[in-house]
């Protein structure tokens, strides 16, 4: 639908939407402008400008919306992450020294025990399988730090 008067060369709404359409806004934006502005009840432009509003407005809740899963990233969360990380090498340290200066101790003994003297009792639970523990606190340790390491990279993005 053509639009205009003997004196301005007519203004075509249907080049507005194709400029819309090929994602050129502002200039799809200035012809509409300039179309309403000429015929300010032109029912065409007016529908495409709403069109054009309402599109930006979903694209910029899609993007808030994005922004806030991924980048807006609390930084006491990363923290948070890392303190896991240290605190749970140190409760696994702790676990595995007396085990380990057990082993270390009987390995000690086995090799210099005399055959005559009376066994030493050993313990309910082997130490190797003691040591599992600390062990997968370590693995939760590693995976703390990954999820820090990952949290601050955002942070930084």
């Amino acid at each position: 639908m053509r639009v205009g008067t003997k004196n301005t060369p007519p203004v075509n709404v249907d080049s507005a939407y194709e400029l819309y359409r090929q994602g050129d806004l502002e200039q799809a934006r200035k012809l509409i402008n300039d179309i309403l502005a000429k015929t300010p009840n032109h029912l065409q432009a007016s529908a495409l400008r709403d069109r054009m509003d309402n599109d930006e407005f979903n694209q910029f809740k899609v993007q808030t919306h994005e922004l806030q899963q991924l980048g807006e990233v609390n930084p006491a969360a990363s923290w948070g992450w890392l303190i896991v990380s240290v605190g749970t090498v140190v409760v696994a340290t702790l676990f595995a020294i007396p085990t380990l200066r057990e082993m270390f101790q009987s390995a000690g003994r086995a090799l210099v025990q005399d055959p005559d003297a009376v066994p030493v009792s050993k313990p309910a639970v082997p130490p190797q399988i003691r040591l599992l523990f600390p062990v997968v606190l370590y693995v939760v340790s590693a995976i703390s730090y990954i999820a820090f390491r990952r949290l601050r990279r955002l942070q930084e993005e």
